[in-house]
């Protein structure tokens, strides 16, 4: 849940609400579907409310999914493992589930893009993906 905005006191109905929603995922079939979720979710607790009006929807931005390229992800990670060693270099068995706008890099050029994170901690350096 991003916002809800609707009304001006608490004592008065409002003509109209609006719902700010930031949806992310790690796969844009699943993007699709979660859309496709609340869309059919809000326009049932419309006609189930007895709304005068259909609900409208409108997209405020999006962005691609962010894919690490496997080549592009393993040639970035051998320089910190070589230098630090294989045990303090860690990449996580999931992708991290931000908003980033990252993946509109390498969509936009067509070319292999790693994002990666990087931290200390207690025994050594970590790389996410």
């Amino acid at each position: 849940m991003g916002s809800i905005h609707a009304g001006t006191k608490e004592n008065i109905i409002p003509d109209e609400a609006e719902l700010q929603l930031s949806i992310r995922s790690v796969d844009p079939v699943v993007r699709d579907r979660v859309l496709a979720a609340v869309r059919r979710i809000v326009r049932a607790e419309a006609v189930a409310s007895g709304a005068p009006k259909k609900p409208e929807f409108t997209s405020l931005g999006a962005f691609p999914v962010t894919v690490n390229d496997a080549d592009a992800t393993a040639a970035t990670i051998d320089g910190p493992r070589r230098a630090l060693g294989e045990e303090a270099v860690l990449v996580l068995p999931q992708p991290i589930n931000g908003s980033e706008d990252f993946g509109l890099c390498g969509t936009a050029l067509g070319a292999p893009s790693v994002l990666g994170r990087t931290g200390a901690a207690r025994g050594g350096t970590h790389l996410a993906r």
